[in-house]
């Protein structure tokens, strides 16, 4: 299923300075909702979350974690925006791979309540929902991401790692570095009719490629928690899976690819 015309919102970009609560809120004594970055866990992440016209921030901690006070305005009526931290210590903590300034943009939908979690799935959502003028909600936004990615609803809104989603997680690593890792560089491409075309087709090519390499790992008895998905995509389209061991950051030899329709890198 194709996902269509993605566009960000303006107000979704990253402001840095919160207003009306503690930059760190992670050290606060008291907090309105929590946060989870989530590739792996990242670690010293940004957290923007904006609730009208009001931001507040915060850093997540060695669990992926941070604590939001927004002097009680509730969850739901907040978007969220993760960042890599300016001083290069954001961390994904399963693969110990860093984020440099400038190198990460993850985003969360308002209208969803409690604790909540931003991933390359609810990036997906939010753009979605953007897209289509109003058109579309959230439950609708949330299942077409579900559909066309191959997960269930509530892996997209929720912590597939604490869920023990080993194929959502490989999914989720293997798509993010193709998302644009800035807000600038997200509305650059959304600008753009088929820069916005070629980016839907690129992420449901690499998704192919993985659901590929996954079934051949499967077959061969592969504990999927042990590995990593790398993915380069050629010019013509064609994506080519690297399966990374975990432990050592070296890969396993086992490669596959899939054809796709002039996607580029």
């Amino acid at each position: 299923m194709k996902l269509k015309h993605l566009v960000v919102a303006v107000s979704l970009s990253l402001g840095l300075t919160a207003c009306g609560g503690d930059g760190d809120s992670t050290n606060a004594a008291s907090y309105d909702f929590t946060v989870t970055a989530i590739d792996g866990y990242l670690a010293n992440a940004i957290v923007t979350a904006t609730c009208g016209n009001q931001t507040f921030t915060g850093v997540t901690n060695a669990s992926g974690v941070a604590q939001i006070d927004t002097n009680g305005i509730a969850s739901g009526n907040c978007a969220i925006a993760i960042t890599a931290n300016p001083d290069g210590s954001t961390t994904d903590i399963d693969t110990g791979d860093k984020y440099p300034a400038n190198s990460l943009y993850l985003l969360s939908p308002a209208g969803q309540s409690g604790n909540l979690v931003a991933t390359p799935f609810t990036t997906m959502v939010a753009l979605l929902l953007e897209s289509s003028g109003g058109s579309l909600d959230l439950a609708s936004a949330i299942q077409e991401v579900a559909t066309a990615f191959g997960v269930s609803t509530s892996v997209v809104t929720g912590d597939f790692v604490a869920l023990k989603d080993v194929k959502a997680a490989l999914k989720a690593s293997a798509l993010l570095p193709s998302l644009p890792d800035t807000a600038a560089e997200f509305a650059a491409i959304v600008a753009d009719d088929s820069a916005t075309e070629a980016l839907i087709t690129k992420l449901e090519n690499i998704n192919t490629a993985v659901d590929a390499q996954i079934e051949e790992l499967e077959n061969s008895g592969v504990d999927l928690s042990t590995v990593v998905i790398d993915v380069t995509v050629a010019d013509d389209g064609t994506v080519t899976t690297v399966v990374v061991d975990k432990e050592t950051g070296e890969p396993t030899g086992a490669t596959g690819g899939t054809s796709g329709g002039g996607t580029g890198n």
